[in-house]
């Protein structure tokens, strides 16, 4: 007999979302922020009303997304709602449109990870909060090279090692990632030293956003 808990069709998860789409998100993300007094004056921007619109779009697909794999929602682990869920409160904080694609392809990758477990939930959930739409980017198109280094401009013959110029875009990006974890030390041998590279978390990471 399967020991995991048995959710009802109606899920939390489903009316998260179905309330945002109703107009409490405002609500919601004053109940999670320390910012919420001011809320209630930041939705006179202009801005308020093009975020509005964004999460209106972006949790219509989430919704269909959980009502699409409604069995998938019934044999939810822990560690599968946990990231969910985070993911979809990360939603509500994200004004850049293709971070929150990311997120919509993160929370239907999480439907089909059953195999996560605590630890790396722990740390996906902070990784989707916090990563970049242009950070995602660079793992997506870099993470075929077994090595990277930052500054150094001599040229190398080894294609698993991509150098990145100090100052660039890309190198302010493997910044944010090394922050994240999700670029770390390669090691202490005379190929590595000096050197990065991606953190065994990042194949799950892959694996949630690409679609």
């Amino acid at each position: 007999m399967s020991d995991k808990p048995s959710l009802p069709k109606a899920t939390v998860l489903e009316g998260i979302a179905g309330n945002l789409l109703t107009g409490s998100a405002m609500a919601l993300a004053a109940s999670c922020s320390p910012m919420g007094p001011l809320l209630p004056v930041l939705t006179g921007a202009l801005a308020s009303g093009r975020q509005a619109e964004r999460l209106k779009g972006a949790f219509e697909t989430v919704q269909k997304t959980l009502q699409a794999h409604s069995d998938a929602i019934r044999e939810l682990t822990d560690e599968q709602y946990k990231l969910i869920n985070e993911t979809i409160l990360a939603m509500l904080h994200t004004t850049d449109p293709r971070k929150l694609e990311y997120l919509q392809q993160a929370i239907e990758g999480s439907l089909t990870c059953p195999e996560i477990v605590p630890l790396e939930s722990a740390v996906l959930s902070r990784i989707v909060r916090d990563i970049s739409a242009e950070e995602l980017d660079f793992v997506l198109r870099n993470f075929e090279h077994e090595l990277l280094a930052i500054g150094q401009c001599m040229q190398s013959k080894d294609e698993k090692v991509l150098l990145i110029e100090d100052g660039t875009r890309d190198a302010l990006a493997a910044t944010g990632l090394m922050g994240l974890g999700i670029l770390v030390p390669a090691g202490s041998t005379w190929k590595a030293t000096g050197k990065l590279r991606f953190a065994a978390v990042t194949v799950k990471l892959i694996a949630l956003i690409k679609r």
